[in-house]
């Protein structure tokens, strides 16, 4: 079972930092599928009687600070202008995911983690927080023949401490607004495919219906290659072996415009 390092804490008074410290007992009050008396098991059976009844309680929807910096965005509006503008997302975001299945694509479950394809304001706001804070702490593992395991435990409390301070300033910014590449995931947040349509989503429209590829040339890993220049080039068949039209085998016709009323003309 995963148990994020949020719930980690939360069953265990603060006293864990991840799931590895948990004791076989802290373990079972993190199971959602355990005995009625558990932890996980007591919140989701009140928002599920709460639900039922058309209630979302506010400690349930405003428990994230991606959301709250939604909100602060909003701040001006009211109570039913607020109401409004989320169900305005909400209701594009699930419109453009549907409209997604009828040109093709089918569910993405790894876009929240394909962190090369992210948008571009999510390197944007790294880039703000490393001008602000330095650079981000690098975690060296225990180092068992160099150090004690206090002195490790001191560093660990110092690095979680740095990292938490970041945490916290990117979520301010908004970043968990801007961590996904496919608006086809079900990333689990209420909000996360408020942005429309992620960059793979564009990518996938290109090569099915107009025959391109997108292509970058960079260096330096993948932070810096995700912010690169990116152009689109036609697919061959030969694929990276390609490097003149001469040398790729023909790529299939495209069907003539009659045979379909989204031709991969009208997508060029």
């Amino acid at each position: 079972m995963l148990i994020p390092d949020e719930i980690a804490r939360e069953v265990s008074g603060g006293l864990a930092h991840s799931a590895a410290e948990l004791t076989d007992e802290q373990v079972k009050l993190a199971n959602p599928f355990g005995p009625p008396g558990s932890a996980m098991k007591s919140i989701s059976d009140r928002v599920d009687r709460l639900a039922a009844r058309a209630v979302e309680p506010a400690d349930y929807l405003f428990n994230d600070g991606g959301l709250w910096q939604f909100a602060q965005q909003h701040m001006e509006l009211d109570r039913d202008g607020f109401k409004q503008v989320i169900r305005e997302q909400a209701f594009r975001a699930t419109t453009l995911h549907e409209l997604g299945h009828n040109m093709g694509l089918r569910h993405n479950f790894i876009a929240s983690f394909d962190r090369a394809n992210f948008f571009p304001e999510y390197y944007q706001i790294k880039k703000q927080v490393n001008d602000e804070l330095g650079a981000e702490p690098v975690f060296v593992p225990f180092q068992e023949n160099d150090e004690t395991p206090e002195a490790f435990a001191e560093r660990y409390a110092e690095w979680d401490a740095q990292r938490e301070v970041r945490l916290a300033r990117e979520t301010e910014l908004g970043i968990r607004n801007y961590r996904y590449s496919s608006i086809m995931d079900y990333s689990g947040l209420l909000y996360n495919d408020w942005n429309g349509l992620g960059s793979y989503d564009k990518a996938a429209m290109r090569f099915l219906h107009a025959g391109l590829v997108d292509q970058s040339e960079c260096e330096g890993g993948i932070d810096r290659c995700a912010t690169a220049a990116r152009t689109q080039v036609q697919w061959y068949q030969g694929g990276e072996l390609c490097e003149a039209n001469g040398d790729c085998p023909t790529p299939p016709p495209a069907r003539p415009a009659a045979a379909t009323s989204a031709s991969p003309a009208t997508w060029a």
